[in-house]
């Protein structure tokens, strides 16, 4: 008789990310991955393979529900209010504590991404994903006459991208919200009209 999977793939996987999310790699025990997983170890490796292949499936999945997650920003009636909400947003959840772990892809990046290609290429797409978000919002809200007609798409994606980066390595050192009004105003201020 094959082996059946009697637990949900994604739910798991996101129980898997939230633990490296957490700690990181290097601190995440196969016992931490069990534990948070609520499946054994053998069931870890016989769906997902061994703990790096977990790790790059839980960066791959994060990838894949950052995209769905900006898409409700682009997706706002005006793009330049969609592009302050993206960071006020972010700023309330640091600020409620529901986002006190940072960013995965930075956390990533710190730890991991220099040592290794392939986690590296993910984090990278990861980067890319948002830049083309800011990029996106940033011609839309010209065409629409709320964003400065004299910004570069690109280049001001790879300035907001920097911006971004930045506050959520902050957010892993318990920011004010002073710090984050100066972003968003400073964001506000780049897009202006």
């Amino acid at each position: 008789m094959p082996w059946e999977t009697k637990f949900d793939f994604d739910e798991t996987l996101e129980k898997a990310l939230k633990t490296f999310w957490e700690f990181g790699y290097t601190a995440t025990s196969m016992q931490n991955l069990v534990n948070r997983m609520e499946i054994n170890t053998g069931s870890i490796y016989r769906t997902y393979g061994n703990k790096r292949e977990l790790f790059l499936s839980s960066l791959k999945y994060y990838n894949e529900i950052s995209v769905k997650y900006l898409q409700k920003y682009e997706a706002m009636a005006s793009p330049k209010q969609g592009l302050i909400s993206f960071f006020e947003h972010l700023r309330d959840m640091v600020l409620d504590g529901s986002d006190v772990h940072g960013c995965f892809i930075v956390n990533t990046t710190l730890e991991m991404a220099p040592h290794d290609k392939e986690i590296n290429d993910l984090v990278s797409k990861g980067q890319d994903i948002t830049r083309k978000f800011f990029k996106n919002i940033i011609k839309k809200g010209q065409e629409a006459g709320e964003v400065s007609q004299t910004l570069n798409p690109n280049d001001t994606s790879e300035l907001l991208l920097s911006l971004l980066l930045g506050v959520r390595v902050l957010t892993r050192n318990n920011p004010t919200k002073a710090q984050f009004n100066v972003v968003i105003k400073n964001v506000k201020l780049i897009l202006a009209a």
